[in-house]
């Protein structure tokens, strides 16, 4: 089993079930209303931030990990993208578009989650020990929550850039694993007698992978058509794709991605000698 993959998928594995924890939390909450949110009730906004501030540990712990794990999830990708370029020989654009891709998907998860810590730190920072309640001052003594209000407003702004960073991961996830599955059918196709490569049924996996990831791609991007309605497709299609069909795909390709890089590595070291051969025979 190759390391990369081991540390790819427990990074992985844990933040996706923290972040489905979060969203489940979320999606249970029974205290919320839509409509009080929409017209900015400013009691309903201060309990809401009450009630999100017992999970900022798993909001920071989720982006943490999510970070890390794309990270991690560049080395067996690079990894795939060498091997099936036989050492960077053979349909070199397009494995440099996966480079490229998981590269940049990583970078942009790096950026967001860090965002994300320190933007949600600072915000229940606030919610906990500033003065929400009253900025000008009434004639019945009420309390006027405009803080309150300026909080809710910020962060739904936020939360609507950082929504696009995260759909664009998703987007890198589909053409990662569309490229791949073209290429393992090439390779296939091309195949001598003796010889190893990725499996077709591993291939097809990544891309049902992909497909989904096209699909919760899309869900991100609907949302601001229908909240609720297309948040519910998304956990129902990142549950599937995160924590089983994801999972499998990279324990299947730590199995394999061990034996083809010596098989590679064995190649490279059997055409060396021939080449040196030949550079001498030249020479004289």
């Amino acid at each position: 089993m190759d390391s990369s993959c081991i540390i790819t998928l427990g990074l992985r594995f844990t933040a996706d079930v923290l972040s489905l924890v979060i969203k489940t939390n979320q999606r249970r909450n029974s205290s919320f209303n839509f409509q009080k949110l929409k017209s900015f009730d400013g009691d309903y906004i201060e309990e809401r931030w009450n009630d999100r501030f017992e999970d900022l540990s798993l909001y920071n712990a989720a982006s943490l990990f999510s970070a890390l794990g794309w990270f991690a999830f560049c080395v067996p990708i690079l990894q795939v993208s060498w091997l099936l370029s036989k050492g960077g020989k053979i349909r070199i654009a397009q494995h440099l578009i996966i480079a490229m891709l998981v590269v940049g998907g990583s970078i942009c998860e790096l950026v967001s989650s860090l965002m994300l810590i320190g933007i949600t730190g600072t915000s229940f920072w606030i919610s906990q020990e500033l003065s929400l309640d009253n900025w000008f001052e009434s004639n019945d003594g009420s309390s006027d929550k405009i803080g309150w209000k300026v909080l809710e407003l910020v962060d739904l702004v936020v939360g609507g850039m950082l929504m696009w960073v995260n759909a664009l991961e998703w987007f890198c996830l589909f053409g990662i694993m569309t490229l791949i599955f073209i290429n393992v059918r090439i390779e296939h196709k091309n195949l001598r007698e003796g010889s190893e490569t990725f499996g077709k049924n591993w291939a097809l996996l990544g891309l049902v992978i992909g497909i989904c990831a096209f699909l919760d791609f899309i869900s991100d991007i609907m949302r601001l058509t229908n909240w609720r309605a297309y948040t519910e497709i998304s956990l129902i299609i990142t549950s599937v794709n995160l924590l089983i069909l994801f999972p499998t795909w990279i324990f299947l390709l730590g199995k394999k991605i061990g034996p083809l890089k010596q098989s590679l590595e064995n190649s490279l070291v059997i055409d060396l000698p021939s080449r040196s051969t030949n550079d001498t025979t030249e020479v004289n």
